[in-house]
C-alpha cells in the first residue's frame, strides 16, 4: 500500500475473496457492504447471557496490569472473585427492581411495553436505563453530580452520527440509542454543567426544543461507547415484577438459566425473505427445553440477497460495531445491543469476528439487565475498546523518540480481517510523566477515575514515559516516517519478522547480489506486537471452543516511500524490475510474498530504488521449496492482480499449491493496470473492463481478465505506457495459454512444470526482442543473477 497515499485500496482476499474497493459511497457498494457483514456474522460464535458479562468482569480485571501482565488465562482464583462480585452485584440489582428505589425505573419499563411502535418507546427505555445509572451511582455515595467520565444513555435523534455504508432508501442508518462519556454528551447537546437528572431530561427528550444539537457540534464514531437497535412488532402484555430471587439466576447451569431467560427472538438470516422485511424466525426455547452449547456456529440462510436490499438488524448493529472500529486504530473492540420488543441480545465485534450473548427477555430476567447496566457503569475507557496506542522510535541506546499519527478510517468495511490503518508519523518532543492511564481530550477527569479502580492497558513496552499529545514537531520536519498498524492471525508470521528475516538468508545466500534484496526492502525502524489486545483472551474466558483465527494488533515503523506508479514511465520501468528482481531472490530463499500488487510495490523518494513492500501476508519457508505452507485461515491476493489459476473453482477452494509463477504473473497484472489507468504519475479513470475487476464475485472477475487477454489490444493503452504495448501483448499472451493448458482435463495434455528460471526467461525474452524496434523495452537492470536462482551461486555485481 502506497505510504504516501494512504487511502489506496489494499485489500485482503481471505476465505471468500472480499472486494478490492469498498466502495462505500455507491448503492453497489452499499450492498457488497452488507454481503461481506453478513457472510462474518454467519461465523459468529455465541455464548450465555451470564457467561458474557462474567467475561466483561473477568476481562476488566486482568486489564488492571495492563502490559505488565504476561499470561491472559484467567485463573482460578480469578474466576472465583468474579463470582462473588457477580453475586453481589445481582444480590443489589433484585432489592433494586423489587424496592422502592427502583418504582421509577419500573413505571417507565412499564410505559415501554404498554407502547406498540418503535419511536415512542425511545424515551421510556432511556430513562429505564438512567434510571439503573443513577441508583447504582447512589450506591456508590455519589451525589446529583455527574462527572465527564460519567456514561449516559440517549436518544440518537437529531442525530449524533450515521453509518453512510448502509443504504439510504431502505433501512434506517443510525443507532436508535447511544451510550456517550457524559463530557460529549453535555458537549453535544447543551453546552452547560448540570446534574444528572437535567442530563436525564435532555438525554430522553425527542426533537424538542430542549435537545437541539450545539451549532458548532462534532462527533465522531469515536465518541459512540456503544449502540443500540430498538425494534416493535407487538405491544409487550407482560407485568414488571416484583418477587424477582438471586437463587432463580444462580440456581443450576448458567447456560440453562440464560436459555430459561429466552424468548422468541430468533437467528438473524439473511434470506431474502427475511432481509426484505427485516423478519426472522429462528428456534423457541422455553423453560425446560433443550439448550444449543455455548459457542456453537449459527448457520444461516446463504440465499442472494435481493436487488432491493433492507438489512437485518443484526446487520445494522454489526454496521455500527464497525463504524466504531474504523475509526481509530486505539479502538480494539465494539459492542452493540439489539432490543426486539422484550428481547436483548448483547454482542462483542472485534477482527476475529463476533460474539453473540444469548438472548433474555428483560421482563423475565430484569436483574441481569440491571447487572449488565451496572457493568457498563463500571467500565474503564478499555473496556469500551478505547486504549490509545503509543508509538515510538528507539536508538542504540534504548533512548525513545515518541510519534505521534494522522490516521484515516480503515477502507475495508467487513468485521473479520486485519483491519489495516495506515498514517504519516511525525516525531514530538517528550515530557516525562508518571506511567497512569493516558490522559486524552476525550476525557481526562475519566481518567483519574480509572487510575483509581485499575487503568485500560498500556502498550507493551516499559511505558515509563508518556508523550504529550500537544507537543509540537520537531525541526525539521522531514523526519516523517510511515505508521501501519494491523490485525494479523497469531499463526502467521508477522510482516517485521519476515522483512528482519529476509536480511539473514539474503546475506548468507546470495553473496554478491545480496543488495539486490536488502536494497529493496522497507526500513524498518521498530514495530511492537501488543499481547493484550488479542482476540484470544476474550474468548477464552466466554470458554469459547475455538482454536484458530486468533488475531492481535501490531505495529510498525518504516522509513516513508512513494507508489511506484509515481515516479516518470522510465524510473518506472527500472524500479518494477527491481521489485520484481527482489521478489525472485526472496523467494528461492524462502521468503514468499503472498499478496503481488500495485499497491505494494513502492519507491523510494532520493534514489528511485524499487521496493517490494507489505509482507504481512508473507509465508517463510525452506529455501528451495515450491511453494508455502498455508498459514492461518486466509487465502491471500489482491484480485485484479491474482493469477487466473488462483481464481477459479480450485484456486478457490485452495486446492492449487502457490508457486512462484503466480506471483510472477502478477506482476504482468501490475503492468497491465499502469498501462491502462495510469497516467502522470497517478490513477486516472478506469476502462470498463478493468472496473470489473473490482467486483466481489470471482467468477465475474476471473471471466473479465481472460476476456481481457483476448481482446486487450482493443483496449487502449496511455500515452505514459503505450511503448509497453507488443511486450505487454506477448507476456500476457503466454499467461493467458499457460492458464487454458492448465485448464485442461486430460492430464497428459498438461504442460510440464516450468523452473522459475524458464518463467522468467520467457519474459526477459520478449523484451529483448521488442527493445530492437523499441530500445525503451529493453531491460534496464543486469539479469545473469536469473542463471543463478538454480543453484544460489552469485558471483555478477550489478
Amino acid at each position: 500500500m502506497p505510504h504516501s497515499h494512504g487511502s489506496a485500496a489494499q485489500t485482503l482476499v481471505d476465505e471468500r475473496y472480499t472486494s478490492f474497493y469498498c466502495q462505500g459511497s455507491s448503492r453497489a457498494g452499499n450492498l457488497k457492504n452488507i454481503r461481506n457483514v453478513a457472510y462474518d456474522l454467519k461465523s459468529r460464535e455465541r455464548c450465555s447471557f451470564i457467561t458474557m458479562l462474567k467475561a466483561l468482569m473477568l476481562r476488566q480485571a486482568m486489564m488492571k496490569d495492563g502490559s505488565s501482565r504476561k499470561d491472559f488465562t484467567a485463573t482460578a482464583e480469578e474466576w472465583e472473585a468474579v463470582d462473588q462480585i457477580f453475586r453481589t452485584y445481582l444480590n443489589d440489582a433484585v432489592g433494586f427492581v423489587n424496592g422502592p428505589h427502583g418504582k421509577p425505573m419500573r413505571r417507565e419499563l412499564k410505559a415501554y411495553c404498554e407502547t406498540a411502535t418503535e419511536t415512542p418507546r425511545y424515551p421510556h427505555f432511556v430513562n429505564t436505563l438512567n434510571e439503573m445509572l443513577l441508583y447504582f451511582r447512589k450506591l456508590k455515595s455519589r451525589t446529583d453530580a455527574i462527572e465527564d467520565g460519567d456514561i449516559i444513555f440517549a436518544i440518537n435523534d437529531p442525530a449524533v452520527v450515521e453509518s453512510h455504508h448502509l443504504p439510504k432508501t431502505s433501512t434506517k442508518r443510525k443507532p436508535d440509542l447511544i451510550c456517550l462519556l457524559a463530557k460529549r454528551f453535555r458537549h453535544l447537546f447543551n453546552g452547560g454543567r448540570f446534574g444528572i437528572k437535567a442530563c436525564m431530561k435532555t438525554a430522553a427528550s425527542l426533537q424538542a426544543a430542549n435537545k437541539k444539537l450545539e451549532p458548532d457540534a462534532k462527533a465522531t464514531w469515536g465518541d459512540i461507547l456503544q449502540s443500540w437497535e430498538l425494534q416493535a412488532k407487538r405491544q409487550i402484555n407482560s407485568e414488571i415484577r416484583t418477587d424477582f430471587t438471586v437463587e432463580e439466576f444462580l440456581s443450576g447451569d448458567e447456560a440453562e438459566i440464560s436459555a430459561a431467560a429466552i424468548d422468541e427472538l430468533p437467528v438473524a438470516s439473511t434470506s431474502t425473505s427475511e432481509v426484505q422485511a427485516s423478519a426472522t424466525s429462528g428456534v423457541k426455547r422455553k423453560r425446560g427445553s433443550s439448550y444449543v452449547p455455548s459457542s456453537k456456529k449459527i448457520k444461516v440462510d446463504d440465499s442472494d440477497f435481493p436487488p432491493k436490499l433492507r438489512a437485518p438488524k443484526d446487520v445494522q448493529c454489526a454496521f455500527y460495531g464497525i463504524e466504531r472500529l474504523r475509526h481509530s486504530m486505539d479502538i480494539t473492540h465494539s459492542m452493540t445491543v439489539l432490543l426486539s420488543d422484550a428481547n436483548l441480545t448483547l454482542s462483542w465485534y472485534d477482527s476475529q469476528g463476533c460474539i453473540e450473548a444469548d438472548r433474555i427477555n428483560i421482563i423475565e430476567a430484569l436483574p441481569l439487565l440491571a447487572v449488565m447496566i451496572r457493568i457498563f457503569e463500571d467500565f474503564p475507557l478499555g473496556m469500551w475498546g478505547y486504549t490509545p496506542v503509543e508509538i515510538w522510535s528507539e536508538d542504540k541506546s534504548q533512548k525513545k523518540t515518541p510519534y505521534r499519527r494522522n490516521e484515516n478510517p480503515v477502507g475495508s468495511f467487513q468485521i473479520i480481517g486485519r483491519r489495516t490503518f495506515t498514517a504519516d508519523a511525525t516525531k514530538v518532543q517528550p515530557t516525562t510523566q508518571t506511567a497512569t492511564t493516558p490522559t486524552t481530550a476525550l476525557n481526562r477527569r475519566r481518567s483519574t477515575r480509572l487510575s483509581q479502580r485499575g487503568a485500560q492497558p498500556q502498550p507493551s513496552t516499559s511505558g515509563e514515559e508518556h508523550f504529550s499529545g500537544d507537543a509540537q514537531p520537531d525541526e525539521p520536519t522531514d523526519d516523517i516516517l510511515f505508521l501501519k498498524s494491523a490485525w494479523p492471525e497469531t499463526k502467521r508470521c508477522k510482516e517485521p519478522e519476515v522483512i528482519l528475516e529476509a536480511y539473514k538468508p539474503a546475506n548468507e545466500l546470495l553473496g554478491t547480489e545480496a543488495r539486490s534484496v536488502t536494497d529493496h526492502l522497507p526500513v524498518l525502524v521498530n514495530s511492537r506486537e501488543l499481547s493484550y489486545t488479542s482476540t484470544e483472551i476474550i474468548r477464552q474466558l466466554v470458554k469459547s471452543t475455538t482454536t484458530q483465527g486468533f488475531r492481535v494488533q501490531l505495529w510498525m515503523l518504516s522509513k516513508k516511500l512513494q507508489p511506484i506508479h509515481a515516479l516518470a514511465p522510465v524510473d518506472f520501468w527500472k524500479a518494477f524490475w527491481q521489485t520484481l528482481r527482489c521478489h525472485a531472490l526472496l523467494w528461492r530463499i524462502g521468503i514468499a510474498h503472498g499478496d503481488v500488487s500495485l499497491y505494494n510495490l513502492m519507491s523510494k523518494e532520493d534514489n528511485k530504488y524499487g521496493v517490494l513492500n507489505d509482507f504481512d501476508l508473507s509465508t517463510i519457508m525452506k529455501p528451495g521449496d515450491q511453494n508455502p505452507n498455508r498459514q492461518g485461515l486466509e487465502r491471500t491476493g489482491t484480485l485484479p492482480f491474482m493469477a487466473l489459476q488462483l481464481l477459479d473453482d480450485e484456486g478457490f477452494d485452495g486446492k492449487v499449491p502457490r508457486r512462484y509463477r503466480h506471483e510472477l504473473e502478477s506482476f504482468a497484472w501490475i503492468l497491465v493496470w499502469v498501462s491502462r489507468c495510469v497516467v502522470g504519475g497517478e490513477e486516472c479513470e478506469l476502462p470498463r473492463c478493468l472496473k470489473k475487476w473490482l467486483g466481489h464475485d470471482i467468477y465475474d472477475v476471473m471471466g473479465s481478465k481472460v476476456t481481457f487477454i483476448h481482446k486487450q489490444l482493443g483496449i487502449p493503452m496511455t500515452s505514459d505506457y503505450l511503448w509497453l504495448e507488443s511486450a505487454l501483448f506477448s507476456w500476457m499472451s503466454s499467461w493467458g495459454l499457460l492458464d487454458q493448458q492448465c485448464q485442461g482435463t486430460n492430464p497428459l495434455r498438461h504442460p510440464p512444470e516450468k523452473t522459475d528460471s524458464e518463467h522468467l526467461q520467457t519474459f526477459i525474452a520478449i523484451c529483448k526482442e521488442c527493445a530492437t524496434a523499441n530500445p525503451t523495452v529493453s531491460i534496464p537492470i543486469d539479469i545473469t543473477w536469473v542463471d543463478g536462482l538454480a543453484d544460489l551461486k552469485f558471483t555478477i555485481h550489478e
